[in-house]
């Protein structure tokens, strides 16, 4: 059986606002270039025809959304290293995206030594934030017991409470964690709820899911999930 792990990128400068393991790792990278075109996370630096100096004179004077923004950037030229050296001063400083984009290059060990007890302490950082993807990203080590016991039922909460907030991917994900609870494989209101959220917003798995869910429904919950429903790809 061939699965899919995959851990969540914040990619929003001023996001307040989901696998190496079981699944295996495929991360696709998200994020604005060193050189190239500026992307919707860093619109509102562009925006700012009165700001009075460059994004990279702006966190280098201190601005952890500047500093967050300029790891984006870098990240996505694959200037890993510098992306963590710029991720890290704005980590410091408390900013929760900052803090889950380290954790993954942590976690992947992209820039910086693989490290994943220092991944799970970025990401419980930014969870405590309430930030969507730390709290699915630390949902994601709960699930497949990195550096932590596994416990699949503080996994679902953790998922679940980023999917409140607004995280595609952990809609997603909550919804297949529910299958395995639905009785007799049949998908209960709640995890139809969650499948048909994340298909509005995007998730293309979810949207299959559903018409597999309504074409085959005496499937059973570890069949749908051994044809792909934990697959999932970074946040938006």
């Amino acid at each position: 059986m061939n699965r899919r792990h995959h851990h969540i990128r914040d990619t929003q400068a001023g996001s307040r606002a989901l696998l190496s393991g079981l699944l295996g790792l495929a991360i696709a990278l998200v994020g604005t270039g060193c050189t190239g075109s500026t992307p919707r996370s860093l619109a509102r630096y562009d925006d700012l025809i009165w700001l009075p100096m460059s994004l990279e004179a702006q966190a280098d004077s201190g601005d952890p959304e500047a500093q967050h923004a300029m790891g984006l950037r870098c990240e996505q030229s694959l200037a890993e290293g510098e992306a963590a050296a710029w991720y890290r001063r704005a980590a410091e400083q408390g900013h929760p995206g900052a803090q889950n984009n380290l954790g993954l290059l942590y976690f992947t060990g992209r820039g910086v030594e693989r490290d994943h007890a220092r991944a799970l302490e970025l990401y419980e950082s930014a969870a405590r934030q309430n930030d969507p993807s730390g709290l699915a990203n630390l949902g994601i080590m709960h699930l497949f017991g990195h550096e932590v016991t596994q416990d699949r039922d503080r996994a679902l909460q953790l998922l679940e409470e980023a999917a409140v907030l607004g995280n595609h991917r952990a809609q997603y994900l909550t919804a297949v964690l529910l299958l395995e609870r639905d009785p007799g494989g049949q998908p209960g209101l709640r995890t139809i709820g969650w499948l048909e959220e994340a298909a509005k917003n995007g998730i293309e798995s979810a949207r299959r899911r559903l018409a597999l869910l309504r074409n085959r429904a005496s499937e059973t919950p570890a069949q749908l999930i051994d044809d792909g429903a934990l697959a999932c790809v970074d946040a938006d």
